[in-house]
């Protein structure tokens, strides 16, 4: 180990420079990118192939109520 002076010495003004910007860097990066990101995400054509979140909805309510009716009748011995 050594204690002269070109061992311990500062860092260069540039590197000084770039470490203080990216403290306000970073964050304004991540500021710029999220509403950039979600603007790409909203334009992005949806495949009208897919069902949409409403539709599976309806699908689960309509299939939940078939299997409470046959539980009922299952229940209550009514022949359907």
């Amino acid at each position: 180990m050594s204690f002269a002076p070109a061992n311990c010495a500062p860092l260069p003004d540039w590197l000084q420079f770039l470490g203080g910007l990216s403290i306000f860097g970073a964050p304004m990066l991540v500021l710029i990118l999220i509403p950039v990101l979600y603007a790409r995400r909203i334009r992005r054509p949806r495949d009208p192939a897919k069902p949409t979140f409403g539709d599976l909805v309806k699908e689960d309510l309509e299939a939940e109520r078939v299997r409470m009716r046959a539980l009922e009748d299952g229940i209550l011995g009514l022949e359907p």
